[in-house]
């Protein structure tokens, strides 16, 4: 091929090849600043109670949570949530119809490290940013004095994997919404698998527990520095 062609098609090609991708300006690409974050947090806690009901219910908790950045799309941290939850209560001495004594109330504090994964790295994407990660932990039940079946919620292992996107408005300021699934273990007592003076008995088939998990609905805002 002639020399004078080639020379043609390499002086055309270099302006074309600087107009691939963005410029800087209009990049819809955007650093996040600082690498530290500190999040308020509230959400609705969907818990079921598990197949007996005497888990944890749902309702409202609230806390808060502090991250930092490991590396471009990684980040580590702690956080807390607490809410004023219910629960049922069960007689295993009364007949079954009459068992059910229904909902008494319930506190639960969640501690736990979390490690989150940005899916568009150290930036936004049109101010977005979706993300992965979990919550590794224990959910700490208050007692509640009116059971008398020998049933505690007490302190459980929890597990947390989470989804969700965030939207910055401004580097440093980030709005949040996240859906996760905690996941733990309902242990119950003996009463409940003893049959009463009635004949009846809670678990038929023995199950000394059963593993449970909730969708949680949280949403919150994150200040980075």
């Amino acid at each position: 091929m002639p020399r004078l062609p080639c020379l043609l098609l390499l002086l055309f090609a270099t302006p074309l090849a600087a107009q691939v991708g963005h410029e800087p300006s209009a990049s819809p690409y955007r650093e996040i600043s600082g690498a530290n974050g500190i999040s308020a947090l509230g959400g609705y806690f969907g818990g079921g109670g598990g197949s007996l009901g005497v888990g944890p219910h749902d309702g409202w908790m609230f806390g808060g949570r502090f991250q930092v950045k490991a590396n471009r799309p990684l980040s580590i941290g702690v956080g807390v949530m607490y809410g004023n939850l219910q629960r049922r209560v069960l007689d295993p001495r009364a007949p079954a119809a009459e068992r059910d004594k229904g909902l008494v109330d319930q506190s639960v504090i969640i501690p736990e490290a979390v490690i989150g994964m940005n899916l568009t790295g150290g930036k936004t994407w049109h101010r977005l940013a979706p993300f992965l990660g979990f919550g590794v932990g224990a959910a700490i039940g208050s007692t509640t004095p009116s059971d008398s079946s020998g049933y505690k919620f007490g302190t459980r292992f929890s597990f947390a994997p989470f989804a969700g996107v965030r939207f910055a408005p401004t580097p440093r300021l980030a709005l949040r919404g996240e859906i996760r699934g905690n996941l733990w273990k309902l242990s119950y007592p003996i009463s409940y698998r003893t049959t009463n003076d009635n004949g009846d008995v809670i678990i038929a088939s023995g199950t000394v527990g059963e593993w449970v998990m909730s969708e949680f609905f949280i949403f919150g805002v994150s200040f980075y520095f």
